[in-house]
């Protein structure tokens, strides 16, 4: 008899809009936002005198270059232009010396409609025949998704095999097949145990997981024999906690699958959760209706592409709302722990306060994704405040993600900054 091979695809989704942005690397405006600079190339017919804006942004490489005779204008150093790694001349800004005023630019690229698609894969050595078989159809459904998905893959097993993420990334998601092709031909073999299914997705969930996740919709093809722990050793977390940011399909291998039910589970490894309660028939099957999921009983390159389309035309329930960005320049302090956990203790940020003056111009409260915005921000030292002294602090330029297909309040990654260290009142 025909083994019958199912498989979970667990599908989790998050924010905004349309058609894609093109960008030209890891930095620039590949970023959702980013702080730069340009020297303007325009000739002048006079000198400028040392208050303009070229003299201001001398520290970032602007110096006045001869256009004739009789004129000037403001160009890169050639020394800076050949290291910078961004094109058109703008070079980014990480940090100020501040001895007055200094203006620079912000770009704001949000990106149109999006998916990242991951394959999450049981090394458990029990899987091994299983995913034999349908490697093929694996790889031919990875190449299909190129141009229309970001594509990573990770993998998950027996929590003696795995930290507290549950995870282990192998390619990152990517607008290339390739590396995720090299990643199918690589999976390691771990040894069987407690799954970290509950674990894995609750990180896919509240976190990028070193995947780069940027997507609109994320996508977990979740490919494994049998369910996780629930609560899950180290963490606590059960399945109604996976239900913030995503929506799941599912697909299972071998006979047992991810729906099967779990005799008490072993005592933990380490950790201070533990449930000795079985694990109930459906684990699966019930993240996949709560989250207006879809199920895939027999794996096939088109059967998967099936699942992916549908699910990512589906909106998430009452989540569905009109994507884009607020985008706030701040000079206050932020907590640096964020997490489901307060510790005794909150540190926070060096924020600059009142010892920097900020202005933002042709910066719209809401911006609406896609979009390609360009505001400028003066950064200026307020009268008196360097009679006490030389002062190092941090502006930081935020972009938090609202509507769209999830709560931002929850969803990861809902945010993205640009920390600016500011050196004020140095050598004066």
């Amino acid at each position: 008899m025909k083994t019958l091979i199912s498989v979970i695809i667990l599908v989790v989704s998050l924010t905004s809009g349309a058609q894609a942005i093109e960008y030209w690397g890891p930095q620039c405006r590949r970023k959702n936002v980013f702080p730069f600079v340009t020297c303007e190339s325009k000739c002048f017919s006079y000198y400028p005198n040392f208050g303009s804006g070229c003299s201001q942004k001398a520290q970032f490489g602007c110096e006045y270059k001869k256009c004739s005779s009789s004129s000037y204008r403001c160009a890169l150093n050639p020394a800076v232009e050949k290291d910078n790694p961004c094109p058109n001349g703008e070079v980014p800004v990480k940090s100020i010396n501040l001895t007055s005023f200094v203006d620079f630019n912000l770009a704001i690229n949000l990106r149109g409609y999006s998916t990242d698609v991951v394959l999450l894969i049981d090394t458990s050595s029990s899987t091994r025949p299983h995913l034999k078989a349908i490697k093929n159809e694996l790889s031919s459904f990875v190449r299909q998704l190129n141009g229309s998905a970001k594509v990573g893959v990770a993998v998950y097993g027996s929590e003696e095999s795995y930290d507290e993420s549950g995870l282990s990334v192998l390619s990152a998601v990517t607008d290339y097949v390739d590396p995720a092709l090299e990643a199918l031909e690589s999976i390691p073999e771990t040894v069987d145990g407690t799954r970290t299914t509950i674990t894995a997705l609750k990180t896919l969930s509240s976190s990028v997981a070193g995947l780069n996740l940027r997507g609109n919709k994320r996508i977990i093809v979740l490919i494994g024999d049998r369910p996780g722990r629930e609560p899950d050793c180290r963490n606590g977390y059960n399945r109604d906690m996976v239900l913030p940011s995503s929506t799941m399909i599912s697909v299972s291998l071998g006979s047992d699958g991810l729906n099967s039910a779990l005799p008490a589970p072993s005592a933990c490894m380490n950790g201070s959760y533990y449930d000795p309660s079985p694990i109930a028939v459906g684990q699966a099957r019930d993240i996949v209706n709560r989250t207006n999921g879809e199920v895939v009983e027999i794996v096939t390159a088109a059967s998967l592409l099936w699942a992916v389309d549908t699910v990512r035309r589906r909106p998430v329930y009452w989540y569905n709302r009109p994507p884009g960005s607020n985008i706030r320049v701040s000079s206050a302090s932020f907590p640096l722990y964020r997490g489901p956990y307060t510790p005794p203790v909150q540190r926070y940020s060096n924020g600059c306060g009142n010892k920097v003056y900020l202005r933002t111009s042709g910066l719209p409260a809401f911006i609406s994704a896609p979009a390609e915005v360009t505001a400028s921000v003066h950064v200026a030292l307020p009268k008196g405040v360097c009679i006490h002294g030389p002062f190092t602090c941090e502006i930081r330029v935020v972009e938090i993600r609202r509507g769209g297909e999830y709560p931002s309040s929850w969803s990861i990654p809902f945010e993205h900054f640009e920390v600016i260290k500011i050196h004020g009142c140095q050598g004066i």
